[in-house]
């Protein structure tokens, strides 16, 4: 168990669960790996903070640029001490722009019951996109919603901390993994 949750429970039943594509529902049943977990989280970070992140590493070429600079004047020691500080420097700066939406995205995806090795089963139909996890059922409308595709995968974002990464290679059901990705983009308009 896994923060309370049985990553091997299947989704709990539901009523209203979507059976066959026929209904113009798509649906992907899929097992989640940490691997997955880990690159679909450097993805939804690299891809909500482009434009932070290009305009940070645009700054911290030109400061690095010129504290170098100036310290190659001041001798090799001064060199030294200025490419560790500036390394240093951008580190703290990346990390600073991204540690927020980061540790609030982990929470969300514990709450969601999208942990290693949890079983969970996505379903798009005409208006929805729904989620079926080992902790429930969550559903959204297709307009809040932003696509992102991957070497892994498909990213779908419904929040500022939320998403749901949908693995190339899960159990795509009547459909093939590019067909799904096509259906979610164009209910989702992204």
């Amino acid at each position: 168990m896994h923060n309370g949750l049985n990553p091997y429970q299947p989704p709990p039943p539901t009523d209203d669960q979507p059976t066959c594509i026929h209904d113009g529902v798509a649906e992907v049943s899929y097992r989640l790996t940490r691997r997955h977990i880990r690159r679909a989280e450097e993805q939804f970070l690299l891809r909500t903070h482009l434009t932070r992140l290009t305009l940070a590493s645009l700054a911290m070429i030109v400061l690095s640029l010129v504290s170098i600079g100036s310290a190659t004047v001041l001798g090799e020691r001064a060199f030294i001490v200025a490419l560790i500080g500036s390394m240093s420097l951008a580190a703290f700066v990346y990390l600073a722009i991204i540690h927020h939406t980061k540790h609030a995205a982990r929470n969300q995806q514990r709450t969601m019951g999208l942990v290693a090795d949890s079983q969970c089963q996505v379903a798009c139909g005409a208006d929805t996109f729904t989620l079926f996890s080992p902790v429930g059922k969550f559903c959204w409308p297709n307009e809040s919603l932003k696509t992102y595709r991957t070497r892994d995968g498909l990213i779908v974002c419904s929040g500022r901390s939320e998403y749901v990464f949908v693995p190339r290679n899960s159990q795509f059901h009547h459909e093939s993994y590019r067909d799904f990705c096509k259906r979610v983009e164009s209910s989702t308009g992204s």
